[in-house]
């Protein structure tokens, strides 16, 4: 079982949007010793639940060990050496490859940006 904060870390999200979720009926959740705890099988069926895109698959991918190659568009930016509000505009409009794993939460691979990194 998860807890918040390591729902949190999966989806590279804060956790209180994980608790405001919950708090929705977004995200199922069990009370172990007056804790919310979550289920790894649930979690993946929520997000396919909430139809975004590539999310699971996302998901997956961090689950299973590669969290060093994925960056919040702050770190993106940094990277890539641009402003934040331009490579979000840039996946917006699907000029970078991104996955979404909400409405507004962007997340980018460091192999995929490598190509557009200035020198």
């Amino acid at each position: 079982m998860l807890t918040g904060k390591d729902v949190a870390e999966i989806l590279k999200v804060h956790p209180r949007h994980i608790a405001r979720m919950t708090d929705n009926g977004d995200i199922p959740f069990t009370i172990l010793g007056g804790r919310r705890r979550y289920a790894p099988g649930k979690i993946v069926e929520t997000i396919a639940k909430l139809r975004v895109p590539q999310s699971s698959a996302v998901l997956e991918q961090i689950w299973n060990g590669s969290k060093d190659d994925w960056m919040k568009p702050n770190a993106a930016a940094l990277f890539v050496g641009v402003d934040r509000r331009s490579l979000i505009r840039w996946a917006s409009r699907g000029e970078v490859p991104h996955y979404r794993l909400g409405r507004n939460t962007f997340r980018f691979r460091k192999s995929e940006l490598e190509c557009m990194k200035h020198k």
